[in-house]
C-alpha cells in the first residue's frame, strides 16, 4: 500500500494539471499485482483551489466510508467544541474528611476523555496526594453516566475482542483500557514479557519460545488467549517470537472497563503511598453531599 500511495503521489506530481478518469499504468499495475480491481477503487485528488481535480476514478461510485467518516466527527467536533476543547474528568469525596484520611467514597466522574492515559491518570492522582489525601477508607466509585453506551461483543468486528480498538467507548476510559506488553528475547530460548500496566488479579502466563529467521509479521506469530484461576485473570501466550525481531510491544485489551479501572487506580495508588481499603462501584448521579477535588 505505501509502494503504490508513492507511485500515486509521484504519478500526480508530474501531471499536476491534468485531468482524467483513468488511472496512471503504474498505479494500475500495483493494483493488479495486489488484487484488486480497479473496478472496486474510487479515487479523487484535487486542490482546494482549484475547481477542477487532477485526478478522478469512480470519483461518484458509492463505497463504504470506512474510517474516512472520521473527518465528519472530526470536523463536526471542531465546529462545536472548538480546536482548544478539553475533556474534564472530575474526582469528588464523599464522605468525611480528617487530615489525610477520607472515611468514605472517592467517586470519578468521566466526561468521554479519549486521551485519560496512564500518564494523565498518574497526575491526577498525584495531585490528590499533593492536596494531602492518602487514604480512602470507602471505595472507588466510578460514575459514566454522562453518556451510555450499549456494551457488545468486542470480538463482533473482526473476531479480534483482544484488540484495542474494539474497546466500548465509555464516558470515564482510562488508557485505552490497554495493557502494554514488552516482548524481550533473552538466551537459553527464552523471551521476557514486561506488562505495564499490571492491575492486581490479571497474570501473565508466558509460554513463548525464541526463534530464528525473519521477523516479519511477528504479531500473527503470537496466539493470545484468556483462562480464569482462582478469581484472577490469566493472559496466555503461546507461539515462537524471533529473536532477530529484538524489542517489541503491542497493546492487548483483556479485562472488563470496570475491574480494569479499579486494578489501574489501585496499582498508581499505592505506587504514590495511597491506601484504598474498599472495593470498586458505580454510580449514575452524583450525591449532593460531593466534595470536588480535582478536575
Amino acid at each position: 500500500m505505501n509502494r503504490l500511495l508513492f507511485i500515486l503521489i509521484v504519478w500526480l506530481t508530474a501531471a499536476a494539471n491534468l485531468a482524467s478518469a483513468a488511472l496512471p499504468a503504474p498505479v494500475s499495475k500495483a493494483l493488479r499485482q495486489a488484487g484488486i480491481p480497479e473496478k472496486d477503487v474510487g479515487v479523487i485528488v484535487q486542490d482546494v483551489t482549484s475547481p477542477k481535480p487532477v485526478l478522478a476514478h469512480r470519483a461518484e461510485s458509492p463505497m463504504n466510508p470506512a474510517s474516512t467518516m472520521k473527518l465528519v466527527t472530526t470536523y463536526a467536533a471542531l465546529e462545536l467544541m472548538g480546536p482548544a476543547y478539553v475533556w474534564d474528568t472530575e474526582f469528588y469525596a464523599v464522605g468525611e474528611r480528617r487530615d489525610d484520611v477520607l472515611d468514605g467514597d472517592l467517586v470519578i466522574k468521566g466526561y468521554g476523555d479519549p486521551k485519560l492515559t496512564l500518564e494523565n491518570l498518574w497526575l491526577a492522582l498525584r495531585d490528590l496526594r499533593q492536596r494531602g489525601l492518602r487514604e480512602i477508607r470507602g471505595n472507588l466509585v466510578l460514575d459514566r453516566s454522562f453518556f451510555a453506551v450499549k456494551s457488545g461483543d468486542p470480538g463482533g468486528f473482526d473476531n479480534e475482542p483482544l484488540r484495542p480498538y474494539n474497546v466500548t467507548p465509555s464516558a470515564l476510559l482510562i488508557n485505552f483500557n490497554a495493557i502494554r506488553l514488552q516482548f524481550i528475547p533473552e538466551t537459553e530460548k527464552t523471551v521476557k514479557v514486561i506488562a505495564d500496566p499490571q492491575p492486581p488479579g490479571l497474570r501473565i502466563d508466558n509460554r513463548l519460545t525464541l526463534g530464528t529467521g525473519a521477523c516479519g509479521d511477528w504479531s500473527e506469530k503470537i496466539d493470545a488467549g484468556i483462562e480464569r484461576s482462582a478469581g484472577d485473570l490469566i493472559l496466555v501466550l503461546a507461539g515462537v517470537y524471533a529473536s532477530s525481531c529484538l524489542e517489541k510491544t503491542r497493546h492487548y485489551s483483556v479485562l472488563d472497563q470496570t475491574p480494569y479501572i479499579y486494578g489501574v487506580f489501585r496499582q498508581l495508588w499505592e505506587e504514590l503511598g495511597g491506601t484504598l481499603l474498599g472495593s470498586v462501584g458505580e454510580a449514575s448521579a452524583l450525591p449532593t453531599s460531593a466534595q470536588l477535588l480535582h478536575i
